[in-house]
This record gives structure tokens, sequence and C-alpha cells, in this order.
């Protein structure tokens, strides 16, 4: 079959990487992504070759939609001379709208309810929607999808990333950093998603963790350009802040602790093992789930966060090693249940 996959952020990328490899081998396969900074960067580090279509709108709500528009006009010659059988996405908006005018049967992954804005657009219009298990079909409910066209799946998403090998070994020492200290990895949020409600100061914590871990490497990893000048400046002479773009596997291979915003990275770090405290920037399902779990810790003021990563310091790694294998150990591979959906497809079309 011909299928269309559509990826618009770092985190849909890495989740579809090795899908898109292992379904080239018996489907002919577009790949399409987008001009974004964060996602061309790792398409360089991953070594992709997507087709890039359009460009990202910004924070801007108007800047979005122009960019949106211009990007699904883009994409209509691209998708009507390729004649795709099925789209794949997650909840793209521009392959939604292309794909239910075009008559293209379009399955989508979504691990985010609360991403109401993107859910609005495209989960409508999709044929099936593909969603981790500990996820309720109810919640996505509201955006107008009967459940029994909604799918589960016995995993989160991050199952596939820790699957993909890290695409280089980080050199601590070639970025000023100490083989012989301990290291925390420090996440921003992305302050300019459409479904972020309120402000976290980030600041505030990131102000307490190098007053108080000054015996430790303190690294930053930022969202956006903005984020990395600002935060760079002011933190040059405690902390690194990574300047671009990058591997997470491989960076996450060399930290001792993760101060997460709740996000893809925290829960891709708890399921490599790695122990995080998410001081929950953006409240949602995944990061509620490994909370309840006891996966992880939740800290929202930078006195709790503090106190919670000096006791997690003072662990044994193989604790949260032990924990990730039992995790890892429920979980099934989305792609598996992508084929059924794909084999379901093919038989309903041929009669």
């Amino acid at each position: 079959m011909k299928i269309w996959f559509d990826i618009l952020t770092p985190k849909q990328l890495l989740f579809f990487e090795s899908m898109i490899q292992r379904a080239k081998s018996e489907h002919d396969i577009l790949f399409t992504s987008r001009d974004y900074k964060e996602v061309t960067d790792l398409i360089r580090i991953r070594n992709l070759h997507p087709t890039l279509v359009g460009k990202y709108g910004g924070k801007e709500l108007e800047k979005k939609l122009d960019a949106s528009l211009m990007r699904a006009k883009l994409l209509i010659k691209l998708i009507d001379e390729f004649q795709p059988d099925i789209t794949v996405s997650f909840c793209s908006p521009e392959a939604s709208l292309i794909s239910f005018n075009f008559g293209i049967h379009h399955i989508a992954f979504c691990n985010a309810p609360h991403s109401e804005g993107v859910c609005r657009l495209a989960v409508p219009l999709l044929n099936k929607l593909l969603i981790p298990g500990h996820i309720p079909k109810q919640s996505f409910g509201r955006y107008g999808l009967e459940h029994n066209h909604i799918v589960q799946y016995a995993a989160m998403d991050e199952f596939l990333i820790v699957r993909n090998k890290p695409a280089f070994i980080w050199d601590k020492k070639s970025i000023g950093l100490s083989d012989s200290k301990k290291t925390i990895l420090f996440r921003t949020y992305e302050t300019q998603a459409s479904y972020v409600q309120s402000h976290t100061d980030m600041e505030a914590i990131l102000d307490s963790i190098v007053d108080n871990f000054s015996d430790c490497n303190i690294v930053i990893s930022t969202r956006y350009s903005e984020q990395t000048e600002h935060l760079q400046e002011k933190y040059s002479d405690v902390a690194v802040t990574l300047e671009s773009s990058f591997d997470s596997g491989a960076i996450l291979a060399g930290c001792d602790l993760l101060i997460g915003s709740g996000g893809t990275m925290t829960t891709e770090a708890v399921l490599r093992g790695v122990p995080v405290v998410s001081y929950d920037a953006v409240p949602n399902m995944d990061e509620k789930y490994l909370v309840n779990r006891g996966d992880l810790i939740r800290a929202k003021s930078p006195d709790k966060i503090i106190k919670a990563s000096s006791e997690i310091l003072s662990k044994d790694k193989r604790v949260f090693v032990e924990r990730a294998d039992c995790l890892l150990s429920e979980m099934e591979d989305p792609y598996d249940t992508l084929v059924a959906q794909i084999d379901e497809y093919a038989r309903t079309i041929q009669y």
C-alpha cells in the first residue's frame, strides 16, 4: 500500500522513526515534515530524510493559522501526486484536513487530549485514533470521534523512543562538564504551545538548583532559541545550556537526574531508568499515570524540588533501572497496533 506519514514535532519524529523504517519493507512510503528548527536539527542528527513542506508558525495564534493554511496548500499537490491509500500522523491538522477531503483513510496516534487546539482540528476527521491504554477513550470523546473508532494499546509512546539507538555517545567533557560529578539535567517546557494555560517560574527553580547543587554538573535543555539565549546568558557561570537540538537518548544516558516539565522527556527518562522529578508545568495523563505508579516524583515548588532531588541523588541508580525494565516489560509495541489497523483497512478495500 501507499502510506503517507506526516510528522510535525521532535517527539513525533522519534516516535515514528522505527515505524517508518519497518513499514518501508512492505509499503511505498511518503515521509513529510516541516521547517521547524527543533525538528530539522533532529532530522540531521538522526540522519533521516523527510520531504519538508511548510514551516512552524511560532507562538502567535494568527501566525500558527497562517503557517498551517500555507502548509496545507503546499501539501495538496504533493499528496495528489503520491495518491496515498493511508495517512498516518500524530493528529496533524493539515494531514487531517487533506486526508478528509481526498478521501484518504487516516490513522492517527495521540497521547495528549489536553492539546485542545490540535485535537479539535484533527480528531473529528479521523478514521481511527490510536491511544495509550492508560488514557481513557472518553478523554477524546468531546472531540466528536465515536469510541468504536478509538483503539488502545498497552504502552506509553516513549516505548518506541527508548528503542531507538542513540545517534552518538555524549562526551560531557567537550562542553566543560566533569566526569567525576553527578549531572542534573533541567528541561524547560513548551511556553509557545497552544495548550499552555499557566506560567511556571522556571528561573526560580533553576536558581534553587544552582544554589543547592554546586557540587553537580547542571545542564539546561531548552525548547526555543529565545529560551536558550536568555538562560545561557543568565546561568553561564554555573550551568551549561545546550545550544541546539540533541538526541535525548544520548544525553539522558549521561545524566543522574532529570528535573522535567512532565512532557515527553520526562516519560522517556523514566523508561530509560533515569530518576525524574517533575515540576508538572503542563498537566497531562502520562505524567499523572507515572506519579500514581510511583515511577516519578512530582514537586512543583523550588523547596520541594530540591528536597526530592537530594533524596534521589542519594539512592543507587540501579533501583530506577530495574523499575524501568519492569515497566517496559508490561508494554507492547504500538507499531503492532498500527499494522493491525492497516491490515484491517486493506481487507475492507479488497471486497
